[in-house]
């Protein structure tokens, strides 16, 4: 997953495998710190699916979470605008 602009990719800060460590935007060096699986749910009920974007990779309106390749695969969390 790389920024479309700066070609910058998300990555596990420090790539410390623990509760809370932060995610990053860093240069891609491909460490497992930067390593991440979409893993889309399928058991909505109202998932639409209208097939994939090549040019991405990812599939249109369906919904999805971001899981760490780190050995723990935890979830990626969003934060919320004030």
């Amino acid at each position: 997953m790389s920024n479309i602009k700066n070609n910058l990719v998300l990555e596990v800060e420090g790539s410390k495998d623990v509760e809370h460590t932060r995610v990053i935007m860093g240069k891609r060096h491909g460490g497992k710190n930067q390593k991440w699986k979409i893993v889309y749910l399928e058991d909505a009920a109202t998932d639409i699916k209208k097939g994939k974007n090549e040019e991405y990779g990812m599939y249109v309106n369906r919904y999805f979470y971001i899981r760490s390749r780190l050995p723990m695969q935890r979830l990626l969390k969003g934060m919320q605008a004030r």
